[in-house]
């Protein structure tokens, strides 16, 4: 739709198109607050329900306790860096469309010129420590990680981009919460 009316085949949209670019134009240059709000680590409580499944599968292989409380807290802290950079993408990559929404247009990458540069950057950043972390935690957990953030790329990036496919959005983001909420930590080292 917005192609359409960039190159000049949708009329219907043109005024807000033309709105859009004059607000660009006008935009402030982002700052490192706006590039640590587009991870949107405010929704780090969320994951709190992963803590569940992670003690969960604790408990169920029976392993030493004694770094149980460290890998928990490695696991939840991959699982958000994973998520931020999922978050940093896609905010990212919406933000022309987010902002014809009337919610999504308060978003920080609609109001803040960021640089691409920055923002990938970021996602490759956050996704690395998240990886990183999981790593440390066991190698099925670094591979149920690693399908989080194949995920994030499928649900985001185009050709396959399933946001926007009804109804595979929705099992596109559902499916790995099981897998999170399950996440195989229990024996340190060991798959």
């Amino acid at each position: 739709m917005i192609q359409k009316a960039l190159d000049g085949e949708d009329e219907d949209i043109m005024p807000a198109v033309e709105s859009l670019a004059a607000a660009a134009s006008s935009m402030k240059k982002g700052s490192f607050r706006e590039y640590i709000a587009i991870a949107r680590l405010d929704h780090m409580t969320k994951h709190a329900f992963i803590i569940p499944g992670m003690i969960l599968a604790y408990a169920l292989r029976e392993p030493p306790l004694h770094d149980a409380f460290a890998i928990i807290v490695i696991g939840f802290l991959s699982a958000i860096a994973i998520a931020s950079s999922n978050y940093v993408i896609n905010e990212w990559l919406d933000r022309e469309f987010d902002a014809f929404h009337p919610v999504k247009s308060g978003r920080t990458a609609v109001h803040w010129t960021l640089s691409p540069r920055l923002v990938y950057l970021e996602y490759v950043a956050l996704a690395t420590i998240g990886l990183a972390l999981a790593a440390q935690v066991n190698t099925l957990f670094l591979y149920t990680s690693i399908l989080f953030v194949i995920s994030g790329i499928i649900y985001n990036l185009r050709p396959i981009r399933t946001k926007d496919l009804p109804y595979v959005d929705v099992i596109s983001e559902s499916r790995f919460l099981p897998a999170a909420c399950s996440s195989p930590i229990g024996r340190r080292g060991h798959s």
